[in-house]
């Protein structure tokens, strides 16, 4: 058996599937519960019965997304730098910015 983290919302809908196996809820009634289109929650349903919970994980966690900003303050003995970066690399200054910028 495989360890796997859900948040509170993939938690929901893998109850809400649960409900649909059993035939106690339809997809619609489920679309409504979830808050989701009834395509959408044709889509999940499609997944949980392939892969069951793990169908529900979203793909993309852990994945950094290429626009996400990254925060980080540099500091030196005698200036500070805070820079916020939209790079796809984490961390890494952008060239406009440089290593010696100073925020007051």
């Amino acid at each position: 058996m495989e360890l796997l983290t859900m948040s509170k919302k993939e938690l929901s809908r893998v109850e809400v599937m649960e409900r649909i196996k059993a035939k106690k809820m339809t997809q619609k009634n489920a679309s409504e519960a979830l808050g989701l289109s009834v395509r959408h929650v044709r889509r999940l349903w499609k997944n949980y019965q392939a892969e069951g919970a793990v169908g529900l994980v979203s793909k993309r966690r852990g994945i950094i997304q290429p626009g996400a900003r990254s925060f980080f303050l540099r500091i030196d003995k005698t200036k500070i730098a805070i820079c916020i970066t939209t790079t796809k690399r984490p961390g890494a200054l952008p060239a406009k910015v440089g290593r010696n910028a100073i925020v007051n």
